[in-house]
């Protein structure tokens, strides 16, 4: 069913309620973030954790947890889930820690809530997730904890000191966000300045000025042991932020919107992208690239339309590396995200039921394709002695 004009104008006049509060408790000193409501029937907790009834009854018992009584059945949040799980499942360093960024050469494929979907996914599935924000649009920042990034943060509270090298200690920057298993270092505007000080900065060295260039993979390459996945959401360009997020990451995932727009554009990233990396790699042979893996997601996708169908096969066919399952624009989550929220925040529905399950089961079967990615990551040995002779492209 269509929204009427006032539906629309009160969830708008609803949004900005929200939005002014968030602003005067910013302006305040408050931060307040989103909370992480959503809770589970025992049914569906035991189907996310492949226990039984009596073991899930036994740990919670020995970990004094109490699920909530939710119209007349207990449920469980999400907090008392990885309490469980860890429990059950004793959690495993990975032996090489995924690092992924999400990179595009122009804004508007979906690539910022494509890796918000991602993380929250990761975190349901039982993973320590660092969401690192470098793109001082700040949208996912936006996302992740419902603030305006602009009023809510200083550039200080953001990687820019440590990308501009006045800072080394960018644990300090991580937020605990409301979806427990999922910190989130935050972007806003002022971060910009980042781009160009963060190489230059105060050296006339040439040799520390290339150096910096790996500073980030050497710094992400310490948090193995507090988190299984980090992702890394990028500006929409080529800058030099993006290349340094490029050499630290070991997997990276580019969405190309069906358009020749957008195929164009992302032809254009790409070779600007290689020629930076490849001029970097001449200037300090001695050094070595991360990256394991180079992936292509369509993104903005809709079966529906020919020109859609057409440009997807042309996307596959210009980079086999492409993911089989598109990220379609479904209507489920475009209307979660007009609440504030993504799907996996959502209890319910927002249109129907069948809409819900139909955007779920997309989402299953694309993130199943990234996390066998991530899972080969994680199990690699001796990564570094092999990534140094993987090359980009």
């Amino acid at each position: 069913m269509k929204k009427s004009l006032l539906d629309t104008l009160n969830t708008t006049s609803r949004h900005s309620r929200s939005t002014v509060e968030a602003v005067l408790s910013a302006r305040r000193g408050e931060r307040q973030y989103k909370e992480f409501t959503r809770t589970w029937k025992i049914n569906a907790v035991i189907q996310m954790l492949g226990t039984t009834a009596t073991e899930l009854a036994r740990v919670s018992s020995d970990l004094d947890i109490h699920p909530t009584k939710v119209r007349y059945q207990f449920e469980y949040s999400l907090d008392q889930i990885q309490r469980i799980r860890r429990q059950i499942k004793k959690p495993q360093p990975p032996k090489t820690l995924p690092v992924i960024s999400v990179m595009s050469g122009k804004g508007g494929c979906s690539k910022t809530t494509f890796a918000v979907y991602l993380a929250q996914k990761l975190v349901l599935e039982g993973k320590r997730v660092l969401f690192i924000d470098t793109d001082p649009q700040a949208s996912a920042t936006s996302i992740v904890l419902a603030v305006n990034p602009d009023i809510a943060f200083e550039p200080d509270d953001t990687i820019a000191p440590f990308m501009m090298g006045h800072d080394d200690d960018l644990a300090s920057k991580a937020i605990v966000t409301g979806m427990s298993g999922l910190d989130l270092i935050p972007c806003c505007q002022g971060a910009s300045i980042m781009d160009l000080q963060g190489i230059a900065g105060d050296s006339n060295s040439s040799a520390e000025v290339v150096n910096r260039f790996w500073t980030l993979r050497e710094r992400l390459a310490e948090f193995k042991d507090q988190y299984d996945v980090l992702i890394i959401d990028t500006p929409p360009t080529v800058t030099f932020t993006n290349i340094r997020c490029a050499i630290a990451s070991n997997l990276i995932i580019s969405p190309i919107a069906p358009s020749m727009t957008d195929i164009c554009s992302s032809t254009g990233y790409e070779n600007t992208l290689r020629d930076y990396l490849e001029s970097l790699m001449e200037i300090a042979p001695e050094k070595s690239l991360g990256i394991y893996e180079r992936r292509f997601l369509i993104s903005q996708y809709d079966h529906r339309l020919q020109s859609h169908r057409n440009f997807a096969e042309l996307i596959r066919k210009t980079y086999p590396t492409t993911y089989a399952t598109p990220f379609s624009n479904l209507a489920e989550i475009s209307n979660t995200n007009e609440n504030g929220n993504t799907i996996y925040e959502e209890r319910t529905a927002i249109n129907s039921s069948a809409t819900r399950k139909k955007a779920l089961t997309m989402l299953d079967f694309l993130f199943n394709e990234v996390i066998e990615d991530i899972e080969s990551l994680s199990k690699m040995e001796n990564t570094e002695k092999e990534l140094l002779e993987v090359s980009y492209g």
